[in-house]
């Protein structure tokens, strides 16, 4: 069960999911129950082969307009089945319910897979329908450090960081295994579960463009710098604050007409204020990334908060674009700082690493080849289900 809209993959979450099912499905024969239209994700999968082992169960399809009792039936039924009759009904249950009741009632389920941490409070009930079925959690974040970080900013209540924290807290109780994609988010999930939570580290893979976009990549010099990331993800929000008020203004400095260019999904609004700062040029979702990679020397990755992996180092790296990234932002990544990437965590010598990109032909030629030699070697998704399956076997025995 993915996120509500998994293609086009347009987020580091989506990403990973719509990949790992079909990659998948080359050993698996893969359901999939989704909120998204089931025709547009059916069209995304179909240009893979693998595509012939996937069934698409969307909830959305399924749904109708319901009448006021029909909703009171089927929340009185939640209860019953629940066995919870002072707490809320959970819609999302009540809407995918009966899709996954009767999946796991007709086929022999060996692994079923979450990937929203509001979901795995269900296992304990779909575990007395599939007894043999192994129920496991795909984390891609610490989701009670987000929402701390929420908390202390006053974007949520202390209620609601609670119930994320119990939630996370409690993932030794309902599920069978946890997939994490770095070991510092293994380590923090384990710290939260009392070291008793089954769980596997399964990084993340990225699918290599048919050729590399390094057109300014090879250029003698280069003024342009990247950032790519969702416009509504708060640590990417503090990111570009961090880099735009300590260094862009040193890079400017040096390299008078450097442009930087913010591209990535999400409400623009929150990063208008950056339109009125000289040479930043905001462009919000687009739909090909390759031509903004193939026109800028370096990518960026300044953020201070978070967990998980970022897709877009990974994407930078593949697309032969050199990275200097914050140690954050390139946690859980297997890479090595001078060889792949650049890591620096002072602003000023953040800033002062962007102006080597920029001047230094050499320098980027190397950060670009290696980066693409790192992604090849390690971040294949064929490599990642081989660990997937050794994972769920593992899991099995």
């Amino acid at each position: 069960m993915p996120f509500e809209n998994i293609y086009p993959p347009v987020s580091g979450g989506m990403h990973t999911c719509f990949h790992l099912i079909h990659s998948l499905a080359n050993q698996y024969n893969v359901f999939v129950v989704t909120y998204q239209d089931e025709t547009i994700l059916a069209a995304g999968l179909a240009q893979y082969d693998s595509s012939q082992n996937i069934q698409i169960y969307s909830i959305k399809n399924s749904l109708v307009k319901k009448s006021f009792v029909k909703k009171k039936y089927q929340s009185l039924l939640y209860r019953i089945k629940k066995m919870e009759f002072y707490k809320s009904a959970d819609a999302n249950f009540i809407n995918y319910n009966t899709i996954v009741d009767q999946l796991l009632r007709t086929f022999h389920i060996d692994y079923f897979i979450v990937q929203m941490l509001s979901d795995v409070q269900h296992f304990s009930y779909f575990k007395k329908i599939s007894q043999h079925t192994r129920f496991i959690y795909q984390s891609h974040n610490v989701d009670t450090e987000l929402a701390l970080n929420d908390y202390h900013k006053g974007k949520i209540s202390f209620k609601k960081y609670r119930r994320i924290q119990l939630q996370e807290s409690s993932l030794n109780k309902h599920t069978d295994a946890v997939l994490t994609v770095s070991s510092s988010d293994d380590d923090k999930l384990q710290c939260l579960n009392a070291k008793k939570l089954k769980s596997f580290v399964i990084q993340t893979g990225f699918v290599m463009p048919k050729e590399p976009a390094t057109f300014q990549v090879n250029q003698n010099t280069r003024n342009t710098v990247v950032f790519f990331g969702s416009l509504n993800y708060s640590p990417n929000i503090q990111a570009l604050h961090w880099f735009i008020d300590n260094c862009w203004n040193s890079i400017r400095a040096v390299v008078s007409d450097a442009q930087f260019l913010i591209i990535g999904s999400g409400n623009c609004d929150n990063v208008s204020s950056f339109q009125q700062v000289d040479g930043v040029k905001i462009h919000g979702f687009v739909e090909d990334t390759w031509d903004f990679y193939n026109q800028s020397a370096v990518s960026i990755v300044p953020v201070q908060e978070g967990s998980g992996i970022r897709i877009k180092i990974l994407e930078s790296m593949a697309m032969g674009v050199p990275v200097v990234s914050t140690s954050i932002g390139a946690e859980g990544i297997l890479c090595t700082n001078g060889i792949d990437i650049l890591i620096e965590d002072d602003p000023h010598l953040f800033s002062n690493r962007i102006i080597e990109v920029l001047s230094n032909k050499e320098l980027r030629v190397s950060l670009s080849s290696n980066g693409r030699s790192l992604i090849n070697k390690s971040y294949q998704w064929s490599h990642i289900v081989n660990n997937i399956e050794k994972s769920l076997e593992a899991l099995s025995a």
